[in-house]
């Protein structure tokens, strides 16, 4: 792919080189550039990607994007300014990749706590509506029986080159739905900037991870993104942040136990003997359901995962019924 062409739409300055450079992959860590790379200069927690554009070149980099032009470059690399390298490298990774999170329907899940188990849940739905789902998660990159193996920079949400890589890998293998656990780390270092979701969830907010992002709000406000990037928005309207989501994205389903007004909700909720009993309430119709847990959350977890299958128009009456044959 030309250089052009990779960077066409985004707000670039070409400080030198020719647009017509052809690209052949793209690295943002100088010891994994090939021939014919582009490398993008992230800066990062404890060091600066434009330290090593010497080591990138010297492999075989034929451009480099920076944020900071200061640099003596060789005259026969192109170098492209931008104002955030990370949402740079987004952008280019996915249409390098194709732009595959518009050919999947991908689900984002974003929370403090309940993200690995509804991802789970969702899933085994999926399964049960003969969908064929992935997951990109803090248990790897799994679609069915298989493990995608590419690897991550990070336990839960891939960097945004490697986030594209394992798309295209799930796409490759037939994936026709992909879950992703979306931290706040993520929204906020743009991991998941230019990708298309077809439903956010949000499962909770608790005070966590303070010293990254300082405050609550600024918390908050990197959890919205999310859902200012997807069509449909699932949430817990039994968390106090439900509100904002809310006012946020009109198209919403919400669940919950203790809220009345939720769309999708555990009604009669009982514990007992090591196992939760409730009535399954969506849109006025109801299902028993029998969990061999008492942990509440993995109630939220099911009202969650089913919610997202509304939102999305799936035939639910199947799924409605195979929970409640689960609970006989």
């Amino acid at each position: 792919m030309k250089l052009g062409g990779l960077l066409s739409g985004y707000e670039y300055m070409l400080i030198q080189g020719n647009p017509e450079t052809e690209v052949e992959d793209i690295s943002y860590d100088s010891r994994k550039v090939t021939n014919g790379s582009i490398y993008v200069c992230i800066t990062g927690f404890n060091t600066d990607g434009h330290n090593y554009i010497a080591d990138a070149i010297a492999k075989g980099a034929v451009a480099v994007i920076v944020e900071d032009d200061k640099r003596e470059i060789a005259n026969h690399i192109a170098v492209i300014k931008v104002e955030n390298a990370r949402n740079a490298l987004a952008f280019i990774s996915a249409k390098f990749y194709g732009s595959l999170s518009k050919e999947l329907k991908l689900i984002g899940i974003t929370g403090t706590k309940g993200k690995t188990s509804t991802a789970d849940m969702l899933n085994q739905f999926f399964d049960k509506l003969g969908l064929v789902s992935g997951i990109i998660g803090s248990k790897g990159n799994l679609l069915k029986d298989k493990t995608i193996d590419i690897s991550k920079n990070t336990k839960t949400t891939p960097e945004s080159l490697e986030l594209n890589k394992i798309l295209c890998g799930m796409r490759n293998e037939g994936a026709t739905h992909v879950i992703l656990e979306v931290t706040s780390h993520a929204l906020a270092l743009h991991r998941v900037d230019f990708c298309s979701f077809e439903t956010g969830v949000l499962t909770n907010l608790y005070p966590d991870h303070l010293d990254f992002h300082k405050t609550m709000d600024d918390y908050k406000q990197a959890k919205l993104k999310l859902f200012r990037q997807c069509k449909h928005a699932v949430v817990n309207a039994d968390d106090s942040f439900a509100q904002d989501v809310l006012k946020e994205h009109k198209h919403s389903i919400t669940y919950g136990i203790h809220n009345r007004h939720a769309d999708v909700r555990a009604a009669k909720l009982e514990q007992r003997n090591g196992a939760t009993h409730f009535e399954l309430d969506y849109f006025g119709r109801t299902f028993p359901v029998r969990l061999n847990t008492e942990n509440r959350f993995d109630v939220y977890n099911v009202l969650a995962a089913f919610s997202v299958c509304c939102a999305q128009g799936y035939d639910i009456s199947g799924l409605a019924s195979w929970i409640a044959e689960e609970a006989e």
